[in-house]
């Protein structure tokens, strides 16, 4: 919710996502951790879109 006064500026968003290898044989797996920031400019608007996909990895996560 924004105060009505604001009629934009720059929306922040950070991700952080850790993903590692499944298999059972392998003693020691190796992880990989992906950390994206993003600095969106928004402007509000009666009519505005209601989804901003961040692409972080390859994929927004919306399936198709």
């Amino acid at each position: 919710m924004l105060a009505g006064a604001v009629l934009g500026g720059v929306l922040h968003v950070v991700a952080q996502a850790v993903s590692c290898d499944d298999d059972p044989s392998v003693a020691h797996p190796v992880c990989r951790v992906v950390r994206k920031d993003w600095g969106v400019p928004v402007r509000v608007t009666e009519r505005g879109v209601r989804r901003l996909p961040l692409v972080m990895g390859g994929i927004d996560g919306v399936p198709e």
